[in-house]
Parts: C-alpha cells; sequence; structure tokens
C-alpha cells in the first residue's frame, strides 16, 4: 500500500464499532454483505458499494449494494465467472489487500455499473470507470468474495487513511460471512451438520461455552480424533480444558468472551496433550455461536497442528543464538545474558561478574595439528566450561579460541575463586586421537553493575584477561604426541 498507516481518531473508531458489530450480528450471508455495504458508504468514504459473495459452483453473485438505487438495480443479483475477476485482477494495480484498476486498462466484457458524474481532468482525480475492489477472506485464507466500490466522497483516488478503513471493513466483512455461513450449517439438518463436519480438511470441534459443561466436546470429527489420538467416546468424555498443557496461560472465560466484542473470530495457539502425553502445539480458530438470548452457547474450533512449525521456528531461533561447533550460546546473546545478570543483581542486591576467558597460544594447535583438531579440543574446552561454573552462570562462545562467563550475584573476590577453578580445569592434559595436550588460558575478571553497559563490562573484561596474560608471562606447554 502506497503512503503510511494512520491512526484512527475516536469518532471513527466509535463509528466503526458500531458498523462492525451490525455486520457480525447478522445470521445470514446476506445480512452481512448488505450491513458491511452499509458500512463502506458510512465510514470509508465511498458513495456506492457493491459486495459479490462466491458461491459453491465458484462463480459470483452480487447480493449486496448500498449507496444508488441505480447501481443497485443494474447490479443486484448479477452473475459474474470466477475468471472474470481473475482477468480483471491480472490487470489490476494492487494497494495493499486492495486492487485498482484504471479506467485506461483494457477489461473483459462484463456488465457493470457506470456512474453519471463528470470527469475531472486533474492527476489524482477518480475517473467514473475507476475500479477498485477488496478481496474477501475466509479465516482459512479461502476467498469467499469480492468487493467494489466506486465514487470517493472527494472524487480522488482514495489515500492510505481511506484505504485502511476499506480493509478493515473488508477483513470483518469476510470472517462475518465465513461466521453466517457455519451458523447456517448448525441450523441445516443434522446430516448436512455431519457431512461439513466429516468433510472438512483439518479438525474441526464444536466445544460448549456453558459454565456447568465449559469446553466439554459436543461434536468432533475424525481429523481432529486423529490429530488428539483419542476415539470420539474419549473426547466426549473430556474437555479442551483437561487436555490443556499446563505451561499455559490460565483458561478465563470471562476473558476469552471478550474477545468476541472485538471480532466474532478468535485465533490463537496453544499447547495440547496428546494421549501419547506428547505436546502439540495447536492452532485454534474459534466461531462462537450464540442462542436466541445472545448468550454464548458453544464454539465451532477449527484446529491445525503447528507442532512441526513450532520447532523448526524454535531449531532456527536456537541456531541463530547458539555456536554450532559447541553448542554454547554464541556472542549475540550477550547483551541478553548480561541483563539477566543484572536483573538477578537487583533483586539480590548483588552486583555479577564478567569473565573473559582466552586459550594461550591456541593458533598453535590448529598450525600443528589442523582446523578439524583443533575444533575437537573446543568442544572439550567448552565442556569443561559448563561442568565448572555454577547452575545459573552462561558460557558463551565470544569466538574462536574465547569464551566468557556471565556469573548472576557474584562478588570480584568470589569470581576470581571461580576463574582458577576455571584455570585449573583447562589445564586438565586432553587426549585424543593419540595426542596428548596441555593447555592454559589467561581470565580476566570484571564486576557487572546494576548501572553497567554491555561495552564497557566487555572491554573491561578484556583488558583484565590480558593483563593475566602478562602476569602470568604465559605460553604454550609444549605438545607431546602420546608413545
Amino acid at each position: 500500500m502506497v503512503g503510511s498507516r494512520r491512526t484512527f481518531d475516536t469518532d471513527t473508531l466509535r463509528a466503526m464499532l458500531r458498523m462492525l458489530q451490525q455486520i457480525q450480528a447478522q445470521p445470514s450471508v446476506a445480512g452481512a454483505m448488505q450491513a458491511a455495504a452499509d458500512a463502506v458508504v458510512a465510514i470509508a468514504g465511498f458513495e456506492i458499494a457493491v459486495l459479490n459473495v462466491r458461491l459453491p459452483d465458484g462463480t459470483f453473485e452480487a447480493v449486496a449494494v448500498a449507496g444508488s438505487d441505480e447501481a443497485r438495480d443494474s447490479l443486484l443479483g448479477r452473475n459474474y465467472p470466477a475468471t472474470v475477476f481473475e482477468e480483471v485482477f491480472a490487470r489490476s494495480e494492487e494497494w495493499g489487500k486492495l486492487r485498482f484498476v484504471p479506467h485506461n486498462v483494457d477489461l473483459p466484457d462484463i456488465h457493470t455499473y457506470t456512474p453519471p458524474v463528470e470527469v475531472v481532468d486533474a492527476p489524482d482525480a477518480w475517473h467514473p470507470d475507476d475500479m477498485l475492489f477488496a478481496l474477501l477472506h475466509s479465516p482459512e485464507d479461502e476467498l469467499i468474495g469480492v468487493m467494489s466500490v466506486d465514487l470517493p466522497a472527494d472524487r480522488r483516488r482514495p489515500g492510505p487513511f481511506q484505504r485502511d478503513l476499506l480493509e478493515v471493513v473488508a477483513a470483518q466483512a469476510g470472517t462475518a460471512i465465513h461466521q453466517a455461513r457455519l451458523t447456517a450449517q448448525l441450523r441445516s439438518s443434522e446430516e448436512a451438520f455431519r457431512q461439513a463436519f466429516e468433510a472438512a480438511g483439518g479438525g474441526i470441534g464444536l466445544v460448549s461455552l456453558r459454565d456447568e459443561t465449559l469446553g466439554r466436546f459436543l461434536r468432533v470429527n475424525q481429523a481432529l480424533c486423529q490429530l488428539l489420538g483419542r476415539t470420539e467416546e474419549e473426547l466426549f468424555a473430556t474437555s479442551f480444558l483437561e487436555l490443556h498443557h499446563p505451561a499455559n496461560e490460565p483458561w478465563d472465560r470471562a476473558m476469552f468472551l471478550a474477545q468476541f466484542a472485538v471480532t466474532p473470530i478468535v485465533r490463537m495457539e496453544r499447547r495440547y496433550f496428546h494421549a501419547d502425553c506428547s505436546t502439540l502445539w495447536l492452532d485454534l480458530t474459534m466461531s462462537v455461536i450464540r442462542n436466541v438470548d445472545g448468550e454464548a452457547e458453544y464454539a465451532i474450533c477449527h484446529v491445525t497442528d503447528v507442532t512441526s512449525q513450532r520447532t523448526r521456528h524454535a531449531v532456527l531461533a536456537h541456531e541463530a543464538s547458539h555456536d554450532e561447533l559447541t553448542g554454547l550460546p554464541n556472542r549475540r546473546t550477550l547483551n541478553d545474558n548480561l541483563e539477566k545478570t543484572i536483573e538477578r543483581g537487583v533483586r539480590t542486591g548483588r552486583a555479577g561478574a564478567l569473565l573473559f576467558c582466552d586459550l594461550d597460544g591456541f593458533k598453535r594447535v590448529n598450525d600443528r595439528f589442523g582446523h578439524a583438531f583443533g575444533d575437537e579440543i573446543l568442544k572439550i574446552v567448552a565442556d569443561r566450561l559448563r561442568n565448572t561454573v555454577r547452575v545459573g552462570d552462561a558460557v558463551i562462545r565470544f569466538g574462536g579460541d574465547e569464551f566468557l562467563i556471565a556469573a548472576p550475584h557474584t562478588t570480584v573476590s568470589d569470581a576470581e575463586l571461580l576463574a582458577q577453578r576455571v584455570r585449573d580445569a583447562i589445564a586438565t592434559s586432553i587426549v585424543t586421537d593419540g595426542v596428548v595436550i596441555s593447555l592454559s588460558v589467561s581470565v580476566g575478571v570484571a564486576e557487572i553493575p546494576v548501572d553497567a553497559a554491555a561495552e564497557d563490562v566487555l572491554h573491561e573484561a578484556d583488558q583484565a584477561m590480558y593483563r593475566d596474560k602478562l602476569d602470568r608471562q604465559v605460553e604454550l606447554t609444549p605438545l607431546l604426541s602420546a608413545p
């Protein structure tokens, strides 16, 4: 979308909320479409709005027209093949989620309505043959309708603010149509409802929202049974709340229902237990169904297993923040670890310490035995550091043969003792691939005060390490091949 997003003012937000509530309150697709068309004219600043719903056979029908009796008489009830919109959109300009077709673009021979207004010769003027469309999608991203608008009130091509309003109404219309269709299914015959459940590509469950049976499964399809590893009978004997992973936030019915005052469709990702006790990450898309008194009766839950995606994201996040060779956190995590150390220092009243560790003369290991051998030594060194520090200390591979240790609520004197333990651990001979190697390490200690800046603490620890190296006049202990 061209231009920056704008913040809606209070009056506009109130008007939007009223109109969107009217859209959401419609029990039928036709009613929701007409309410959405009226909203476009009332709050989005267009004088004509036409909504076309996608029929089961793939064609589109104009079921709602607002703002012009002439446009309504000309367009209402018209049917269009899906290919017509496909050709139109192929020749359109993309304005974010909207599609704009200037008047000078050749289009298929379709029946349209041209408002009888004067053509204005200005670069940004709206031409009566210009076309602007908003695509209506379901929560599953299925195209379920197309909204077309005409005649901006100021007769100019709409800017970012007006486009944002149109996108908001289009999004609400899509979810309202989706909900109206689901409601119609629920109110149709039991057999049609059963077929809709079973034909769904993903898991679907009808879940009670009544206080006395909150979370109980009222109906499930086989896809949901397979996903959760349970039979229908087992699910009917339990509830979503009983499968709820304890790491999730506690279920709050009032807070959950309050979300539907904003939107009729609520989507969230939460953890649940499979029958084999493994953890599943589930994406839930829920629509609330109300009784004649407006009370929440139950929710239709579309359930998708996103465990593998979550796992991939976790792996990528781990790889981005950890050293591939040693598995230790890498230098990108330094600031986070220092912040955690400072936070614990604030809580305990004790500052922390940062230890900068540099293997002495390690380049000679790589030069004599090769980098592959050197990598194996670095992995052994990393393991020794892990086993030397305390629980709660963080060992970081800073790069090459340099390591850092972030030690929370630790005095400098205690950190010096830790530094000596590190020297002793590294000094123990390493035997690998028939080679005996003795190493030493220089360690610099810097305090991490509560007002510390990461670069200052790192610099101080680095300087302390070089002082330690000079004070001990270190040299690489001769490398000895095993006899």
